[in-house]
């Protein structure tokens, strides 16, 4: 809390950047080792999550916890995909302290991969990329809407760099498919954070694999779709406006002919999607 209110003024902020490595070093991973910490109350944890938060987002000290030479980005990284895991989620407790965890270390995570930077940095120096994912499967399939909406975000950022889409999609299918079910039932979401947060996922990797999400299981396309026309009756506009990009990338495709459009003799399924495609998109006109 006390270092919170030094990152308010100016003064204190300047020697916080000029502080020699080792002890920049020991401020970040200890206010890592904080978030972490079994404590009898989450406002600890939050503090020092909110205080990484404005370290990473202030210039001078994104530029530090960056740098190539000094290994703080990957140690921030490894704290928080750790933290992301549901692992205490069976001792949950009154103040729902597991689930304050996986917020806090996801509010992290979203400020790290706010710019392209954050994103190509974390594709290529997070040493445990695949347990990030894994992470983030988990708890979108869980009922927390902070922790989901924060997760969405997270992914948000990670699919908006065209090289972490491409390794995404490239992981087993049964991961894939993992993180993708549980994505597109996002889209129905009441909570209009979670589902601006998953519609412009979902843009991005409309935008940069589109014949793969059209290649998934044909269930999991299916909730995509009803999905989509879901986000098209959103009353946000930028869902609505990722709704229709993500559209309009997907028709683009020669594979959606045969997704989206009925086949000669094709099921009433098919049909009905079209019809509502047709409709829905008539009435964002």
């Amino acid at each position: 809390g006390a270092l919170n209110c030094l990152l308010l003024s100016e003064i204190a902020f300047v020697r916080l950047v000029n502080l020699p490595e080792s002890q920049f070093r020991e401020l970040i991973t200890g206010l890592a080792e904080v978030m972490d910490m079994h404590l009898p109350s989450p406002d600890a944890a939050s503090h020092a999550s909110e205080a990484l938060v404005a370290l990473v987002n202030k210039p001078d000290t994104r530029l530090r916890i960056m740098s190539p030479h000094n290994g703080i980005l990957e140690s921030l990284l490894t704290s928080m995909t750790s933290m992301l895991t549901v692992r205490h989620l069976d001792n949950i407790r009154e103040d729902g302290t597991p689930f304050k965890k996986i917020s806090n270390a996801a509010s992290v995570l979203v400020a790290i991969s706010s710019d392209t930077e954050g994103q190509v940095k974390i594709m290529t120096r997070h040493p445990h990329l695949t347990t990030l994912m894994d992470g983030l499967t988990t708890v979108i399939a869980t009922a927390d809407t902070a922790s989901i909406w924060l997760a969405a975000s997270v992914l948000r950022n990670l699919v908006s760099c065209a090289e972490l889409c491409e390794w995404l999609m490239l992981r087993p299918p049964e991961q894939v498919n993992a993180l993708m079910a549980g994505t597109f039932v996002l889209l129905h979401s009441t909570d209009a954070g979670v589902a601006r947060a998953t519609a412009l996922a979902l843009r991005n990797l409309a935008l940069t694999v589109p014949g793969k999400l059209l290649a998934l299981e044909r269930t999991i396309v299916s909730n995509m779709m009803s999905g989509i026309l879901m986000l098209l009756a959103a009353a946000d506009e930028v869902t609505v406006e990722a709704g229709c990009t993500t559209i309009n990338s997907l028709l683009a495709e020669p594979l959606s002919f045969e997704v989206i459009y009925p086949q000669k003799g094709g099921g009433t399924n098919e049909i009905e999607l079209l019809e509502h495609m047709v409709v829905a998109l008539c009435q964002v006109m």
